[in-house]
């Protein structure tokens, strides 16, 4: 019974991994090929920009509504 949401939790878990270091990569080659100037930023600043919050918020929400519906759907 448990065997469907789980594989599905997985999946989208390794989805979503897949997805960011898809993007560490892409970004990393757009950095090391000067295509994007980069400075030195405070990772508190990061940690505290909107964006980074924000999107942070939005995975949180998207995983617990995934949860939610897995557990809940028959």
């Amino acid at each position: 019974m448990f065997a469907g949401r789980t594989k599905i939790l997985t999946i989208f878990a390794l989805l979503g991994f897949v997805i960011g270091t898809t993007a560490y990569f892409v970004f990393n080659w757009f950095v090391t090929h000067n295509l994007i100037k980069i400075t030195a930023i405070s990772i508190i600043d990061i940690l505290l920009s909107p964006w980074f919050v924000s999107g942070l918020a939005g995975a949180i929400l998207a995983i617990t509504i995934l949860a939610v519906f897995a557990h809940i759907s028959k």
